[in-house]
């Protein structure tokens, strides 16, 4: 039943949020004529309008069009299994004791309930669901992120040949070092952000990602200053022989015009993914690749640029992503950004550093083990039939093809970030096994699948990346086979990382991102390439796989049986969601 008219609500819900009309034209992008006009019942707002007025004041559609829901026992139907046939748009959950029931947030709710009681959809609605909507975008967002550098070296080893491939391989550092800088940022202050909203302090959650953004912007200026001055002594660092020396300086300096912008842009996707739009974080990303796509064969065939048109068609695409994803800033949804979020406080960005160091530990590494890799690839396949060529350009392949892997497993992971990250702070320990179980599940049938395909088609996938003589093809197989041996266990290691780092627990992620490439792949490289040569440098991926998997088995097994027996370290064993509006639908 309509009470009141769309004016009348209107102004009551801006009172409500102490919000002046031009607050109100900022925050919904709509005309200030138009509201005005609405303010004074001129016009009623259509859909498309109403649905950014009702998330810019967060009430409901239906409240605002002037429909009341009382919570007394007389709006109940008889029927308490009606309950469940009751739409009231874009309204919010409250949980009962009996049920969870939609209802207006500003309906006739109780004097006195601030509105952070109302449930966030994270703590309620069905997990399988959740992790769909925010590990399928996720997924492909970060596929996006790893064909960038793949669909360059596709098309340059097709219009230049391997030297070319070989040359982005040993660029390829460089970008990781800026992708770890942006994770970091981004991942930490998602983390933040679901953690402070589970624990209903917005204005702290807001902190974190503003906090966020402005490290990645100031972060961002520094790499750029030092790969542009120092970029030759830089590519000596991982690996370049003279043979690609010319290939990849030309690459470098391009690319690094670009990487603030990628920086900036990736640390901002992950944050708009965990204000629970990952849709449009995902089309960001998919506009870019989209482009760089079209572009890296103009540039390299039409135009005959080569590996420089490769890097100039990367660049522009990281530009249009990041331009897309810096005009969300003012659509935050789950929070407020001001002046003040972006003041940088040393305790939010350590403690946004902090959430987010598994991520960055996680791509350093991968820059480490490249550097250790290459180096030894350029000793030990210069003493082979192979030659130091080969193997480096080779092994980058194989491993930019396995990141296509751990591409989705991120994806799945960090997708349920929110998800875990909410849930803990919110106490719902139930809810964060029942994720974590899917989540593995999910993890381990990709990587097994992986797994298959490395083994069986190696000739297959490597060819896609150009031809080469018959030492290429034949080094291509051996890698492929040994290196990728144990790569089902990256279904269990790398969700772990990800489960402690979104409930909080930054040492242990940080330990179980540093085990496998650092603790165990880098020495095992060194020892077993002393020992066996380059078959040694192969048979190190498999061993550090195994042994992460071991440590990363053991730490996760003692946390769920934390949760599960309600003992986690610095949580009273109280009852959940204490701060959730309950109603009886009893007697």
């Amino acid at each position: 039943m309509i009470v009141e008219d769309f004016s009348v609500r209107l102004k009551k819900a801006m009172t409500y949020r102490n919000m002046k009309q031009v607050d109100l034209c900022n925050k919904s992008g709509i005309d200030k004529a138009l509201i005005s006009n609405y303010l004074s019942g001129k016009y009623k707002a259509k859909q498309d309008k109403l649905h950014k007025l009702a998330i810019a004041l967060d009430v409901s559609e239906g409240w605002l069009m002037g429909y009341d829901v009382d919570m007394d026992r007389d709006w109940l139907p008889d029927n308490n299994e009606d309950l469940l046939n009751i739409k009231i748009d874009n309204a919010r959950y409250i949980e009962t004791t009996t049920k969870t029931v939609k209802i207006p947030i500003l309906g006739k709710v109780p004097a006195g309930i601030p509105i952070e009681a109302i449930e966030n959809i994270l703590g309620y609605e069905k997990i399988g669901k959740l992790i769909r909507k925010f590990s399928i975008p996720c997924i492909i967002s970060l596929l996006v992120n790893s064909l960038y550098n793949i669909v360059d070296q596709i098309f340059i080893g097709w219009g230049v040949g391997y030297l070319g491939n070989g040359a982005t391989n040993v660029v390829f550092p460089l970008t990781m070092i800026c992708l770890a800088f942006a994770l970091m940022f981004g991942d930490g202050a998602s983390a933040y952000l679901s953690l402070k909203l589970g624990q209903k302090k917005n204005e702290e959650a807001a902190k974190g990602i503003g906090n966020g953004i402005s490290l990645s912007v100031i972060i961002s200026i520094i790499l750029f200053t030092i790969i542009e001055l120092f970029l030759p002594t830089l590519l000596n660092v991982f690996g370049c022989t003279d043979e690609f020396m010319s290939y990849a300086l030309s690459y470098g300096r391009i690319i690094g015009v670009g990487l603030p912008f990628m920086i900036i842009g990736t640390t901002l996707n992950s944050m708009i993914r965990a204000d629970g739009k990952p849709k449009y974080a995902m089309t960001s990303m998919v506009i870019g690749a989209i482009l760089n796509v079209i572009l890296d064969p103009i540039f390299i065939f039409a135009l005959k640029k080569g590996v420089e048109g490769a890097a100039i068609a990367t660049v522009i695409s990281q530009i249009v992503t990041f331009v897309i994803n810096i005009l969300y800033i003012k659509k935050f949804q789950s929070i407020k950004l001001n002046k003040k979020s972006f003041k940088l406080k040393l305790n939010v960005a350590l403690k946004v550093s902090a959430l987010g160091i598994s991520s960055f530990i996680t791509q350093m590494s991968i820059v480490l083990v490249i550097a250790f890799e290459n180096n030894l690839l350029k000793k030990y396949g210069g003493e082979s039939k192979f030659g130091s060529e080969i193997p480096i350009t080779v092994l980058g392949i194989v491993m930019k093809i396995s990141q296509i892997l751990n591409s989705i497993i991120i994806g799945i992971s960090a997708g349920a970030q929110p998800i875990l990250g909410y849930n803990y702070g919110a106490r719902k320990f139930g809810r964060v096994k029942d994720t974590l179980k899917i989540v593995l599940g999910l993890s381990v049938i990709i990587s097994t699948i992986a797994f298959i395909l490395f083994q069986t088609i190696p000739d297959k996938l490597i060819s896609i990346f150009g031809s080469g003589d018959e030492n290429y093809m034949e080094f291509a197989c051996i890698a492929f086979r040994t290196y990728l041996m144990l790569c089902i266990c990256n279904g269990i290691q790398i969700p772990s990382g990800i489960f402690f780092q979104a409930i909080g627990k930054s040492i242990k992620s940080a330990i179980l991102s540093l085990s496998r490439q650092v603790l165990f792949l880098i020495p095992a490289m060194v020892v077993f390439g002393h020992m066996f040569g380059i078959q040694g440098v192969l048979y190190s991926g498999p061993f550090a796989d195994g042994l992460a998997f071991i440590i990363a088995s053991i730490l996760l097994i003692n946390e769920v049986r934390k949760l599960k027996n309600g003992t986690e370290k610095n949580i009273r064993n109280k009852k959940a969601d204490t701060n959730i509006i309950k109603v009886d639908f009893g007697k």
